[in-house]
């Protein structure tokens, strides 16, 4: 059995990222690959996959959150991690601007792979001052690339090659999401309205306060319109605030994460998908899969999301105003025929990223050992210690 150990921030169930693996974590044959996860910090207030996790045979291990104040913690909690951990065959690393400490404190014998999940730097100007000699030593210490999307590939890896492993869903829960939608809109008290969809962190990548400009101009010509937005993240206050300063309770719903999140494209007239930068952008997909008209930020949320013609772009610089309109021209755009694509479901890709784990231990095991970082300069030059 081929063991790999998932490096991700956290284990949110509202995270694409999370979501990614854990899809993939449900499809694959458990007696042939195994994952074990290492997070950096947990949301005890909200729902997370630990228990699903745990109870699908995984371990689950937690250490210090990256922050300037914990790094001797870190690098402390790492170095005895993997000493005490030395078996994986595969360490895969979901945190770009982490993976360095990662690769050189894991096993010289496991293969390392790199994945890229956004296709842009950080947002804040130190922060992505700061990622650039960490992304550039992850790249240089890797064995093996992989990449979300075309840009998110490009953004991390440059000129080296990556594969892209595609996002994939539970297709037929998507499918038949249809059927839940009376239930939904009776739950939330909103039949007869006109329901935008947004599913995602409440986090400024997101875009949030673009979507409440969108529904304040809608209003006018729309008035049962709804916003229903689904996440939890640190911009929650802020929003409601924003929501309270526009006018909005009526039109808008703050709903937490849940399990059964698309039982909710049921009840969408239309899903809204304005991000600054998307690495893939996974709803858009869930929402085509349900049938629903989907209306994405242009150059930002990647080609590869479209995969039927439910889904359209247009540009962030046109405005509100210009979203406002276009979502009232979308307003009984629906698509009877089913949508689907081999390259999104997970029945397929889980048997696919399965066998590249198997192919990756294997070819690990022909060569001998992976090379050991340990000594990498570059890494010494950010701060690595042993």
């Amino acid at each position: 059995m081929v063991k790999v150990l998932q490096v991700l921030t956290t284990l949110n169930v509202c995270g694409g990222i999370e979501n990614f693996v854990m899809n993939y974590y449900r499809a694959i044959d458990r007696s042939k690959v195994q994952f074990d996860f290492l997070i950096h910090k947990l949301n005890l207030h909200g729902d997370n996959f630990k228990a699903e996790a745990e109870a699908l045979g995984a371990a689950v291990y937690q250490t210090p959150p990256f922050t300037v104040r914990n790094l001797p913690s870190v690098f402390q909690t790492l170095d005895s991690f993997y000493r005490q951990n030395s078996d994986y065959d595969i360490v895969h690393c979901h945190i770009a601007n982490g993976a360095a400490f990662h690769f050189f404190y894991a096993p010289k014998t496991a293969v390392k792979i790199l994945h890229s999940h956004q296709p842009a730097a950080a947002d804040k100007r130190f922060n992505a001052a700061r990622d650039f000699l960490l992304l550039k030593a992850a790249d240089k210490m890797a064995d093996v690339r992989w990449a979300g999307s075309l840009a998110s590939g490009e953004f991390l890896f440059s000129r080296r090659p990556f594969a892209v492993i595609n996002d994939a869903i539970d297709a037929p829960k998507f499918q038949g999401a249809k059927k839940y939608g009376a239930e939904i809109r009776r739950e939330l008290n909103a039949d007869g309205r006109y329901i935008i969809g947004h599913i995602g962190r409440l986090a400024p990548v997101k875009n949030h306060k673009f979507l409440l400009a969108i529904v304040d101009k809608l209003r006018r010509t729309i008035p049962n319109v709804l916003l229903c937005l689904i996440g939890e993240g640190e911009l929650r206050d802020n929003l409601l605030s924003e929501i309270n300063t526009r006018g909005l309770a009526e039109n808008v719903r703050l709903l937490a994460p849940c399990r059964d999140v698309y039982k909710y494209y049921g009840a969408f007239d239309i899903f809204l998908l304005p991000s600054l930068f998307e690495g893939f952008g996974l709803v858009a997909v869930e929402a085509q899969y349900a049938g629903v008209p989907v209306l994405a930020s242009q150059d930002r949320v990647p080609p590869e999301a479209k995969i039927s013609d439910l889904l359209e772009y247009l540009p962030l610089e046109r405005g509100a105003d210009a979203w406002a309109e276009k979502i009232s021209a979308m307003r009984n755009k629906r698509i009877d025929s089913t949508v689907y694509s081999d390259k999104y479901d997970i029945r397929v890709q889980g048997k696919a990223l399965e066998q590249r784990y198997l192919e990756l231990s294997q070819k690990n095991e022909s060569k001998g050992s992976a090379p050991d970082q340990r000594h990498n300069p570059l890494l010494q030059s950010i701060g690595g210690h042993r």
